[in-house]
């Protein structure tokens, strides 16, 4: 038993001083020292190497650390290999075979390998080798790794080499958590906070986000938006100030944003009508609110109308919808103002005839169509003249009877009108009177002898004097005798007239009798 050390056992056997080489097998693992008293040999050994004061001193680097040499390392973090000692060896061949939790896990021979530095230490010089390409393990435990040096000069041996062993230490990969939400709107900024912890109570310094859109970011806390609709996996990845690395994902669904269209966005009423808008195409998923400002405010209504019960000016709101996901859409722009009212419609009578009266009215400003009554309002007809037309007849009447006429102008909208006052007419007697005297004296009174009647349409007047003979001769109720023949004034005295008249009726007469021309 080893006096200091517990558990532990201690050899010694006797080698014989022929020099030889000498093998010692053990079913456990062992350190030994050979001694000698030659010439050579009058110091210490260690056993099975002939290593003539070789200093080794493997050790590991992680990547992203801040040390150049880390007492350990964690799983999938990278690192690099080096190896300090006091040779400059012909060959290391560092035997990651042996580790399968390593990757890559190829052996790396290094021939007549370069020192990437050198130092002196305790008055002596040691040189820095690497494998110049980084390892991950993908497990926590501890390795041990055998590295080969191969060197003539300070190993002896059959093949002046030497085994050292590496033991590397793997922690856990810190732990990552992203704290986002999961369910998120087009065009939103999204906030994403990542912590993190370490098994060797190393800060966490990096923090790297993917955003799974080709989009990428840094720091603990950072906002980004999506512009297009899906699920993305978001990727954290971080660094502690030991350099060991940890990562996790977290899945976002960006929803669209709700739409919403109105059935119409402006409405004209008249004053104090009620008005509605209505949302087209309602979603049943959503919901819709109406407010009276374009940002902010509180909702007014809610639902997929909105009725303002009375309209005393111009009004606007805004209707927005929100999505069963929670997106909510711009805000829609909805008005409504007050048609100005009519002008007063203004009718009057055009003309009239033994049995119809014409009416007209003035075009009113802002008016589509017009309506007549001859009933004091209780029916509307469209005018003789069409709906937009402005004059009216009325036919089928008897002479001398009386209508009366109101004419309502409409706007855009029913309730936008304006109505006339009465206005009355009356139809002419159907008599035809021929005057028995006419003065042709140029005074403007009584100078031309005419035909009256308001029933004729064809008619033929003749005037004879005493002779017997015609001085004149008209076809067309509106010419009538001016007193001359063939340009001369004719004498004071009595004529004869035969009138042939045909009436509106068809009906025709003959009228005959005597005229007195006063000079």
């Amino acid at each position: 038993a080893h006096p200091y050390l517990p558990g532990y056992s201690c050899v010694r056997q006797n080698l014989g001083g022929a020099a030889s080489q000498h093998i010692v097998e053990s079913d456990s693992a062992f350190t030994a020292i050979t001694y000698g008293l030659g010439s050579v040999e009058s110091y210490g050994y260690n056993a099975g190497t002939l290593v003539k004061n070789l200093n080794a001193q493997p050790s590991i680097a992680n990547t992203l650390g801040n040390s150049t040499v880390s007492e350990y390392t964690c799983a999938e973090a990278p690192f690099r290999f080096n190896i300090l000692i006091t040779a400059k060896p012909q060959q290391l061949v560092w035997q990651f075979s042996a580790i399968s939790a390593l990757t890559p896990n190829t052996d790396v021979t290094q021939n007549n390998p370069v020192a990437i530095d050198s130092s002196f230490i305790n008055g002596r010089w040691f040189y820095k080798y690497t494998v110049p390409s980084d390892y991950v393990f993908n497990a926590p435990g501890t390795y041990i790794i055998p590295i080969k040096v191969v060197d003539t000069t300070t190993i002896e041996g059959c093949d002046n080499s030497v085994e050292i062993t590496l033991s590397v230490r793997v922690l856990p990969a810190p732990e990552a958590i992203i704290s986002a939400p999961s369910n998120v709107c087009l065009g939103a900024p999204v906030t994403f906070n990542g912590s993190g912890s370490t098994s060797s109570g190393s800060p966490i310094t990096t923090y790297t986000w993917d955003y799974g859109d080709s989009n990428n970011g840094t720091g603990q806390t950072t906002t980004h938006s999506y512009n297009t609709v899906g699920t993305y996996t978001v990727n954290l990845s971080l660094v502690s100030q030991d350099g060991c690395i940890g990562d996790t994902t977290a899945t976002i669904q960006v929803n669209a944003l709700a739409a919403v269209e109105v059935v119409e966005d402006s409405l004209v009423v008249c004053g104090n009508d009620p008005v509605t808008f209505e949302v087209l195409n309602p979603d049943p998923g959503s919901t819709y609110d109406w407010f009276n400002t374009a940002t902010g405010g509180t909702a007014v209504a809610s639902g997929t109308s909105f009725t303002v019960p009375s309209v005393t000016g111009t009004v606007e709101f805004w209707v927005q919808a929100t999505s069963a996901a929670g997106c909510i859409s711009e805000r829609k722009r909805v008005t409504a103002s007050i048609l100005p009212d009519l002008a007063a419609t203004v009718a009057r009578v055009d003309s009239v005839g033994a049995d119809l009266i014409r009416f007209e009215w003035d075009a009113v400003p802002g008016a589509l169509t017009y309506e007549v009554s001859t009933d004091n309002g209780a029916t509307w007809l469209t005018p003789s003249s069409g709906a937009s037309g402005l004059t009216h007849t009325v036919t089928g009447l008897l002479p001398l009877q009386t209508v009366s006429l109101i004419v309502r102008a409409t706007g855009a909208v029913s309730c936008q009108q304006s109505i006339s006052a009465s206005v009355e007419g009356k139809t002419l007697p159907d008599q035809i009177f021929i005057p028995n005297a006419f003065t042709p004296n140029g005074d403007g009174l009584n100078d031309v002898l005419l035909v009256y009647g308001y029933t004729i349409t064809s008619m033929r007047f003749s005037v004879f004097n005493q002779w017997g003979e015609k001085v004149f001769e008209s076809f067309n109720q509106a010419t009538g005798w001016d007193g001359k023949y063939k340009g001369k004034p004719q004498p004071s005295g009595v004529y004869m007239y035969v009138c042939q008249i045909t009436q509106r009726d068809g009906s025709t007469l003959v009228k005959k009798g005597s005229i007195n021309l006063v000079r």
